[in-house]
């Protein structure tokens, strides 16, 4: 490829690198503030978003590494993606055993709070 080729990939790079930051935290603000029930699939969309332009990004630089601008985007795809993947053990779920008595005792709570005062007074 040609000097100029590069150039072009590498700012491709950049600006897809910076959109993958931006894009998404744009759109998580817009569903907080316009969306007023369940916003989780919209957050995982964001995520989505983010993981398949970081990657993008991360491909296109190594592409055009030649130039500045492939050089930084390639560097800040790099850093998102390697931040991401030592964020996600922190985000998931460890023990999804807990996890699913929690959401029956919750919707124990919320569909049947009689039952829980009958347990609660007996015990």
């Amino acid at each position: 490829m040609s000097n100029k080729k590069h150039d072009t990939v590498g700012k491709i790079s950049l600006a897809i690198a910076v959109g993958g930051i931006v894009v998404p935290i744009l759109i998580a603000f817009l569903v907080r503030i316009f969306v007023k029930t369940n916003n989780e699939p919209y957050y995982m969309l964001c995520c989505l978003l983010f993981a398949g332009l970081e990657v993008i990004g991360l491909i296109t630089g190594i592409v055009g590494r030649r130039s500045a601008c492939g050089k930084a985007g390639l560097i800040i795809s790099a850093v998102c993606t390697v931040l991401a993947a030592l964020a996600i053990p922190y985000f998931t779920c460890t023990n999804p055993i807990e996890v699913s008595e929690q959401k029956a005792h919750i919707h124990v709570m919320l569909m049947e709070p009689n039952l829980l005062l009958k347990k609660n007074e007996t015990a």
